[in-house]
């Protein structure tokens, strides 16, 4: 597995996220690498956030981490876990980009710190 990396998880409208892409985008126009580069997943509001980061899901990633690499299965069986919860938390972790594969088919989660940012201003 590479270097650790941290990955930021905020809650940001649509509008927010595609302004932030442009500038993003004329920047890399410019040849200019981008403001501050921290990898981010971003979500429409805090019931998405909390629905995509259960407490149960982000014990799957701790899990996850703690042990490197695991099959769904070897995963499952670490956490004391039905299979097919398991998998489906996995398969949702997958789409939000906090879980990958790596070049055995096996799960990781490359994240040392998932860190939420929550704005208060509108």
């Amino acid at each position: 597995m590479g270097k650790k990396r941290e990955i930021r998880v905020e809650i940001k409208g649509e509008q927010e996220s595609a302004q932030e892409f442009v500038e993003v985008y004329k920047r890399a126009l410019k040849g200019k690498a981008p403001r501050g580069a921290i990898e981010r997943i971003y979500f429409a509001d805090m019931e998405t956030l909390t629905r995509i980061l259960s407490n149960r899901r982000l014990e799957l990633l701790q899990t996850l981490h703690r042990y490197r690499s695991l099959s769904i299965r070897a995963l499952a069986k670490r956490m004391g876990r039905d299979y097919k919860n398991v998998h489906g938390d996995v398969q949702v972790l997958k789409r939000a980009g906090l879980i990958e594969i790596d070049q055995s088919g096996c799960l990781l989660t490359p994240w040392d710190h998932i860190t939420a940012e929550i704005s208060l201003a509108a």
